[in-house]
């Protein structure tokens, strides 16, 4: 995610992966979700991580408890990525 000419990534605990049958998805509706209700950009990366990491530890998709993605947002870390330019 951009920010001031910035990029974040996101690193959250492994899980036990069942199935990456909407992982992806997931990951976008967070995102989506998070911005509409005009959280922060890093607050909105975490959220959706947490549902996506959510996500593959089960057949099927949605959230049935939002108190284990709060859990889980606070064990993810955000932290701007350095890019560097090399001139040829």
């Amino acid at each position: 995610m951009a920010r001031s000419s910035s990029w974040l990534k996101a690193v959250a605990p492994a899980q036990q992966v069942v199935s990456t049958v909407g992982a992806g998805d997931s990951l976008v509706a967070g995102l989506v979700s998070g911005c509409q209700a005009g959280l922060s950009k890093e607050t909105a990366l975490r959220q959706a991580v947490a549902i996506s990491a959510l996500a593959v530890t089960q057949v099927g998709v949605g959230v049935s408890n939002h108190e284990n993605v709060n859990q889980l947002s606070e064990q993810i870390s955000v932290s701007p990525v350095e890019l560097s330019v090399h001139a040829q």
